[in-house]
């Protein structure tokens, strides 16, 4: 739930986006609109087409539809150290770091005393 541009609460479609080469999928882009924000949710593009500009053109699709939707900035969350490029892809898109944290984790079952 959200508002639209009328300030009206109500269902905000989202935006789903897939790629395709020669019939079949090569990514995906899944993204929301909240208030003046458009953001990327989950982008993923198949290894062997990473690089061919699957990314790009999702990113800027992405980009044009919530222009459309009068977001005025677009937002998404990465793991800086993923090895798939994605933080490449996403600086030249034209994004750029606001904000860092760390990510704590503990695996349960060996609790110490």
């Amino acid at each position: 739930m959200g508002r639209g541009p009328d300030g009206q609460a109500g269902l905000r479609p989202g935006v789903w986006l897939l790629a395709t080469a020669a019939g079949q999928p090569v990514g995906a882009l899944i993204g929301h609109v909240s208030d003046d924000r458009g953001w990327v949710d989950y982008l993923g593009v198949l290894a062997p087409c990473r690089g061919s500009g699957v990314g790009a053109a999702l990113l800027r699709h992405s980009f044009a539809t919530f222009t459309g939707r009068r977001a005025r900035h677009v937002i998404l969350n990465v793991d800086a150290e993923n090895t798939t490029g994605a933080t490449a892809l996403y600086e030249r898109a034209g994004l750029r770091v606001i904000n860092r944290w760390d990510l704590w984790e503990r695996l349960l079952g060996s609790l110490p005393r």
